[in-house]
């Protein structure tokens, strides 16, 4: 008999709970945890003994602990022991691995495929041939951020906090783990190198608090770079291609503040570092050859060493804003503080995906409901670097839908709305108003999509009121739960109207009578704001293109595109989708949208039009 195909999934390392951390946050129980938190950490362990894979995903999801909470015991590269780990036998990450390597077909995120692609040998994922990526329209957006560089508040405030974090006997971290090993004997009842690494653990702690600081100062200076009222700024340092033997502009009086206290953190974290090497040695000096009693925290420090290095070398090369490959920028920080944190990201990454991905395997397949504009690869083809394929290599194929689209949908356009863009017109007060008559007419039912959160806070406030009057929940994204929980009320088809931007446009799949109506706000253009996007468009145009034709409105097509396939998932299904915004009629590229839905537009030029249509 045929024999049957060994598949594995797996996912990157921080998606698994790793034992040892998890057994450190025992550890600390009798010392740090609150009641309430002993609740939750009771959940955990309740969990983590009936796990089969350690999947932190199937704990968030499944028992409503905090995604921060999880984060806390996620496998980490840097601070991985190996084999020197009590609990290697039993890891989750090794155990997968293992299941990888005998798979006849593996499943991954897109993250771990880039992680195998950057690397120089094999980390997670066995040698492979060929590689599927599906929703492959996510690929270029999904690999820009995975080699995006930031420096960052909560990035520096998960550092600090993983060394020493509370006070008194609520202190932990990892300098205060050590500190309770050396307390419980790890050298003995007096080793003679025990004073000398109880005082480097107060240097390092000493110097990682300075961190802390430094780092605020930071990145309060960072937020002083922004334009009033605004989120972000780009800036570039390198050469001007015109004249590139150009002095640089003399700096300004909020980035010489920067560098100021760039250089504080720069020199707060070579003493750190230093700290630490100094402590690997002590504890090395201090341990039997035969038997290292501290080399899983040896290791931790090495992590954090690791990472510290790391945190140091993104900021400056980030700061320094010089790499033309490149687009930089200072956005602001969540968070109460006026913060802002500093980002870096590649403006092409087709070379990349050419270079390590394309050229390193016999086949690699990338299939999307929303991979083609008007029936064409090209734009999708520029993006992710295919036109640096050699030709003979490259095939296109568009399969026929499962669906009967003209007979299950209709597609309407109320025509006597004003254009959204014009703002002396009451666009989002007679949108609520749509929403509202949709709502009310099919029962609920309905899924509305925005562009912007401030458009859908503004309908929510205005519709919300109308709906609820008759019986109708509003489930608005943001407020009502997380976006799994929101999904899971609204699929119970029980009179709801969900509204929700950026993560509801694809991703969600509601079969039947629970979904009847798909409303778009607005044509999907990305924002102009968008510092990626702009360096991008910027880039086009000094190459001669059309950045609007080449990069803004065919991705505003397949994000349409998108939106409108979350009605129909099944043969049965049925429904409206309402495209609420004029410019698909009314401008000249409104065609190439039209096109590239599979259902003919109905034009309503009235409210009556409209809601007959919509009965």
């Amino acid at each position: 008999p045929p024999r049957r195909l060994r598949t594995a999934l797996i996912k990157g390392r921080a998606n698994y709970l790793c034992l040892r951390r998890l057994a450190q946050l025992i550890d600390q129980t009798q010392y740090d945890l609150l009641r309430q938190e002993l609740r939750v950490f009771a959940g955990i362990l309740c969990w983590a003994a009936r796990t089969a894979d350690g999947d932190l995903d199937t704990l968030t999801g499944g028992t409503g602990v905090d995604p921060s909470m999880a984060a806390q015991l996620s496998s980490r590269a840097e601070e991985c022991a190996g084999h020197a780990c009590s609990f290697h036998r039993r890891c989750f990450v090794q155990k997968a691995r293992e299941r990888a390597l005998r798979a006849d077909l593996i499943v991954a995120n897109h993250a771990l495929v880039f992680t195998e692609m950057a690397a120089t040998s094999p980390i997670a994922l066995p040698r492979h041939a060929q590689v599927v990526f599906d929703e492959a329209h996510n690929l270029e957006e999904a690999a820009t951020r995975f080699f995006s560089v930031e420096v960052s508040p909560s990035r520096l405030g998960t550092f600090t906090r993983r060394l020493a974090a509370g006070h008194g006997k609520r202190r932990r971290g990892l300098l205060e783990r050590v500190r309770r090993r050396l307390a419980g004997g790890a050298l003995g009842a007096g080793g003679p190198h025990r004073a000398a690494i109880e005082e480097a653990i107060d240097e390092a702690a000493r110097a990682a608090d300075t961190l802390r600081k430094d780092g605020t100062a930071l990145f309060r200076a960072l937020q002083c770079l922004l334009p009033a009222g605004g989120e972000a700024t780009r800036f570039a340092f390198a050469p001007d291609p015109a004249d590139p033997q150009a002095p640089p502009p003399a700096p300004t009086a909020a980035w010489r503040a920067v560098r100021e206290t760039q250089a504080a953190f720069r020199e707060t974290g070579a003493a750190l570092a230093a700290g630490f090497r100094h402590l690997i040695d002590l504890i090395g000096e201090s341990q039997d050859g035969e038997l290292n009693l501290l080399a899983e925290e040896t290791s931790d420090i090495s992590g954090a060493l690791q990472s510290l290095t790391q945190m140091l070398g993104d900021l400056d090369f980030v700061l320094a804003g010089q790499d033309a490959g490149h687009v930089f920028w200072v956005q602001r920080a969540h968070g109460p503080e006026p913060l802002a944190e500093a980002w870096a990201a590649p403006l092409q990454v087709g070379p990349q995906l050419a270079r390590h991905l394309y050229e390193t395997r016999r086949s690699v397949i990338l299939c999307s409901a929303t991979l083609s504009v008007g029936g064409q690869f090209a734009y999708i083809g520029e993006r992710l670097g295919l036109n640096l394929v050699e030709p003979a290599r490259l095939r296109t194929c568009i399969a026929p839908s499962p669906f009967d689209y003209v007979r299950q949908c209709r597609l309407l356009v109320p025509a006597y709305l004003p254009d959204p863009t014009d703002p002396d017109r009451s666009y989002v007060t007679e949108l609520a108003a749509l929403l509202c008559q949709v709502g009310t007419a099919l029962d609920g039912r309905t899924l509305a999509l925005f562009t912007s959160y401030d458009m859908l806070r503004q309908c929510a406030r205005l519709a919300g009121p109308a709906l609820e009057a008759t019986g109708i929940r509003l489930l608005v994204q943001g407020e009502s739960g997380s976006r799994d929980l929101i999904l899971r009320t609204f699929r119970k088809g029980e009179r709801h109207v969900l509204l929700g931007t950026h993560s509801f446009w694809e991703g969600v799949d509601v079969v039947g009578d629970a979904l009847s109506c798909v409303i778009v706000a607005r044509l999907p253009f990305a924002s102009p704001g968008d510092p990626v996007l702009s360096a991008r468009c910027e880039q086009l145009e000094q190459e001669g293109k059309s950045a609007f034709r080449a990069l803004a409105l065919p991705a505003a097509v397949l994000r349409l595109r998108q939106g409108f396939g979350r009605l129909i998932r099944h043969r049965g299904d049925r429904g409206l989708v309402v495209i609420a915004d004029t410019r698909i009629l009314s401008k000249n590229y409104g065609g190439i949208f039209r096109r590239s839905l599979p259902s003919p537009v109905l034009d309503c030029p009235d409210t009556a039009a409209f809601l007959s249509q919509v009965a």
